[in-house]
C-alpha cells in the first residue's frame, strides 16, 4: 500500500467514526482513490453533490490526514452507480412511503400552557385540514422544545382523521439521504413525483440545509410544486427564517406563510410538563416538588424529561416516594449552568432579542414599548454580568446609552429576579443558551 493509500484509509477510519452510517455508506463510502503520486491525491465522486458534502462536512479533516498534498477530483459514472438501479427503486419507493412517527408525540400530550397556545391551535388547525394563511407554517426555536412533537402530532392526527392523504413527514438529512439514493441509482424522476403528489409535507431541521445550496434547489422546487396545487408544507428549524444561511428565494417563501416561535414553557406550564411525564411512568411527583424542579429547570423540555427519568430510576431502584427535598438533593448538579465559553456583548444582546421575540434593533433603538423595554434591561443585566468589558462600553453598544443607564437597568433586573420567578426563569434561559 502507497503512502497516499495509507492516508487516505486513515482518513476513511476517522470520517467512519466521526459520523453515522448511514451518511458514511451514502456519501463517502462511493468515493474511490484515483491516479494518485506523493504530491496529488486525485478523488473519484460519482457526482457533484458527494464532492460538496466532503468538502463542506470534512475540510479540516481532509487536511490534517492529507496534509499538504494537492486534493483533486474527479466525476465518473463507477461500477457501483450503474448497478444501482437494479436495487435502490424499489428500497427508495418503501422507505418513502413508510411513515415514521414517535407514538408519544401526540396533541394530548403536548402540554402548551400560553405560550405556545396558539402555535398548537395552529398546528391542530392544518392536521384537520384548514390550510389558508398556514402554508407554510414555519415553527422555529432552540432545540428541544417541541417543535418535532407537534410535527409529528400534525401527521399522526391527519392521518387518522383522512387515511387516504399522502403525507411525508422528514428531517432535511434524510431528505438529503434519499436525494443521494436517487441520484445514485438514477431514480430522481421517480422522487420529485412522489414528493410532489403529496397533501402534506413535514420537514425538520430546515438549519442542515445551510452551505448545501444544490440540495436546497430540490427541495425549493418541491415547496413550490406543493404550494401551487394547495397542498400543505410545514417547516421546523433551530432558527428563525431571517437567520438562515439560505437563499433568499426560500427564505422569502418560508416568510411569506405563518412564521410561529416555539417558546420556552411559563413556570406552570414546566410543572405541569413533569408531573405529565412523571404520571407516564408510573411515578407520582407531588406538585411542590414539580413547582421546585419547574423553577431551576428552564432550558427545555428535554431536560425536564431527564430529570423525570432520573426520579423515576431513583425510586424504581429504592422504593422511595419522592419528595421536594429529595428530589431538590437528586437534582442539585442540573440548577447551575456553568458558563463554558466567553460571552460577548453582541451575544447577550441577540440571545436577549431571540428569549423576549423582538429584534436586535429593537434593543438598541429608542423605543419605550413594555416588551422591548424588558427585553433591553434584560440584556443590559446579562451583559453587566456575563461580560467582563467597561460599563462604559457595555452602554455604548446599546444604542450609545449611558453608564447610569445601564447601572438602572442592572438594579431593576437584580430586584425583580428577587421576587418575580418569571424573570428569574428568563434569565436562567438566556444563560443557559449563552
Amino acid at each position: 500500500m502507497s503512502h497516499t493509500q495509507q492516508l487516505w484509509c486513515d482518513f476513511l477510519r476517522h470520517a467512519k467514526a466521526k459520523c453515522s452510517s448511514v451518511a458514511f455508506n451514502n456519501w463517502l463510502a462511493p468515493i474511490k482513490l484515483g491516479e494518485s503520486s506523493d504530491t496529488i491525491v486525485e478523488l473519484e465522486v460519482p457526482n457533484l453533490y458527494v464532492q460538496e458534502y466532503l468538502v463542506s462536512n470534512f475540510q479540516d479533516d481532509l487536511k490534517t490526514f492529507l496534509n499538504a498534498l494537492d486534493l483533486r477530483f474527479k466525476v465518473i459514472d463507477s461500477p457501483e452507480k450503474k448497478e444501482a438501479p437494479k436495487i435502490l427503486p424499489q428500497k427508495v419507493a418503501v422507505k418513502s412511503c413508510n411513515l415514521k412517527l414517535n407514538p408519544l408525540y401526540t396533541f394530548n400530550d403536548f402540554i402548551e400552557g400560553p405560550e405556545n397556545a396558539f402555535v398548537k391551535s395552529c398546528a391542530q388547525s392544518i392536521s384537520k385540514g384548514s390550510y389558508g394563511a398556514s402554508n407554510p407554517l414555519f415553527l422555529y426555536s432552540n432545540p428541544g422544545l417541541g417543535k418535532t412533537h407537534l410535527l409529528h402530532s400534525i401527521a399522526k392526527e391527519a392521518k387518522e382523521l383522512y387515511p387516504k392523504k399522502r403525507i411525508q413527514c422528514i428531517s432535511t438529512e434524510a431528505f438529503i439521504n434519499e436525494l443521494v439514493a436517487n441520484l445514485k441509482g438514477k431514480t430522481v424522476d421517480r422522487m420529485k413525483r412522489w414528493y410532489r403528489d403529496l397533501d402534506i409535507l413535514l420537514i425538520d431541521d430546515l438549519q442542515f440545509l445551510e452551505n448545501r445550496l444544490n440540495f436546497e434547489e430540490e427541495l425549493v422546487h418541491t415547496f413550490e410544486a406543493l404550494f401551487n396545487a394547495g397542498k400543505q408544507v410545514v417547516v421546523a428549524s433551530d432558527k428563525a427564517p431571517s437567520h438562515l444561511k439560505l437563499s433568499a428565494r426560500i427564505i422569502g417563501r418560508m416568510e411569506g406563510g405563518l412564521v410561529a416561535p416555539v417558546n420556552v414553557p411559563g413556570l406552570e406550564t414546566r410543572a405541569a410538563i413533569l408531573q405529565r411525564k412523571a404520571s407516564l411512568r408510573g411515578l407520582t411527583l407531588p406538585y411542590d416538588a414539580a413547582l421546585m424542579l419547574a423553577e431551576n429547570l428552564d432550558q427545555n423540555v428535554r431536560q425536564l424529561e431527564g430529570a423525570v427519568n432520573r426520579l423515576s430510576a431513583f425510586a424504581q431502584m429504592n422504593g422511595q416516594t419522592i419528595t421536594c427535598e429529595l428530589a431538590k438533593n437528586l437534582m442539585q448538579d442540573l440548577f447551575e449552568v456553568a458558563p463554558t465559553k466567553k460571552v460577548t456583548i453582541d451575544a447577550v444582546i441577540q440571545a436577549s432579542a431571540r428569549a423576549c421575540n423582538v429584534s436586535v434593533a429593537d434593543i438598541r433603538g429608542s423605543s419605550r414599548k413594555r416588551l422591548i423595554s424588558f427585553a433591553r434591561a434584560i440584556a443590559m443585566h446579562l451583559a453587566k454580568e456575563m461580560t467582563a468589558e467597561p460599563i462604559t462600553l457595555i452602554a455604548a453598544a446599546f444604542g450609545g446609552r449611558t453608564h447610569s443607564t445601564l447601572l438602572h437597568a442592572h438594579s431593576k433586573i437584580a430586584k425583580e429576579k428577587e421576587s418575580d420567578p418569571g424573570v428569574r426563569s428568563k434569565l436562567r434561559a438566556i444563560q443557559s443558551v449563552l
